[in-house]
């Protein structure tokens, strides 16, 4: 799974460094497939409230608003 625009270039050591944690994209990749707090919770092993409290982290990371801004950055990125 790769998010295009979820790294930024680490300069000089030509490295690419994640944004987002592995655990991070792929709640990404589950809210872009359209799925619930609840599912998303239960396929995690989380609970609903964790599940949000990480995706306002996630938000902040990535600088968007919220839920449809999260989904316009990612819109054009192979998850």
């Amino acid at each position: 799974m790769a998010l295009d625009r979820g790294f930024q270039d680490s300069g000089a050591s030509g490295r690419e460094e994640w944004l987002l944690s592995s655990l991070e994209r792929t709640m990404v990749q589950l809210v872009a497939e359209g799925l619930p707090d609840r599912t998303i919770a239960q396929r995690l092993g989380m609970n609903e409230n964790q599940v949000r409290e990480q995706l306002l982290v996630i938000f902040r990371k990535l600088a968007v608003a919220g839920l449809l801004d999260q989904l316009l950055y990612v819109g054009d990125a192979t998850i």
